[in-house]
């Protein structure tokens, strides 16, 4: 039923827009200027300054937003009418000055339409302890990706999530380097509810580059972060 509206919806918006075939930009594999890497029609929406890669030089990561709306296909197969935004990577030459391109994502950042009852969340982007965090807030719930620099990557090494209703809350975190996640859950009225640890399934840890967008990754069957 869901995929039916969704079909429905993209015939709709297809017919009220002209055709149009959007085009990522490809952005340049080294320059000593942050601007270079920032095309023409989009700007930085969240951005943050940190060594990422432990040499001790001060690496970017940045989301990038497109001025216009457009007609996007998304991973999740929900056709989405909205600015396009990346998820930006660079790491600082620690011979040169410049930067160099590790990551353009083009699907990962949530987009306008695609946060429920908060439309349009913000991911919020974080370097801590060398890490990369980024943040997703919605309305009733929040969740937390880490990503460390390992073997020439980013992989995913620990999440949490939120989650609250009108009566409980739930969260969850996530250790994929430990191969553990702790899971509590409590009443409103309580002050401390159930905590349980539990085994992660499938340890192996994922790289950011293969993770498609937010909650599509399952770890435990229909648990989805």
């Amino acid at each position: 039923m869901k995929s039916f509206l969704a079909l429905i919806m993209l015939c709709c918006i297809s017919l009220l827009l002209p055709a149009q075939d959007f085009v990522y930009p490809r952005l340049p594999a080294k320059a000593k200027k942050l601007s270079k890497f920032i095309p023409t029609g989009w700007h930085i929406r969240d951005s943050a300054s940190g060594d990422l890669n432990n040499d001790g030089r001060p690496d970017l990561a940045f989301t990038l937003e497109y001025k216009e709306a457009v007609l996007e296909a998304r991973p999740d197969s929900i056709p989405n009418f909205a600015r396009p935004r990346l998820l930006v990577i660079l790491l600082k030459d620690p011979k040169r000055a410049q930067y160099h391109l590790h990551l353009q994502h083009n699907t990962f950042v949530l987009r306008e339409g695609e946060g429920g009852m908060n439309p349009d969340p913000p991911t919020h982007v974080r370097i801590r302890n060398n890490r990369l965090v980024l943040e997703i807030e919605f309305t009733r719930s929040s969740i937390y990706y880490t990503f460390e620099f390992r073997d020439n990557d980013f992989y995913l090494v620990a999440a949490s999530t939120v989650n609250a209703s009108s009566d409980a809350i739930e969260s969850w975190e996530y250790d994929f380097l430990k191969g553990r996640a702790v899971r509590e859950y409590r009443l409103k009225e309580q002050e401390k509810g159930d905590r349980e640890e539990v085994t992660v399934p499938e340890p192996s840890l994922k790289k950011l580059r293969d993770l498609s967008m937010p909650y599509r990754l399952e770890v435990f069957p229909d648990i989805y972060i």
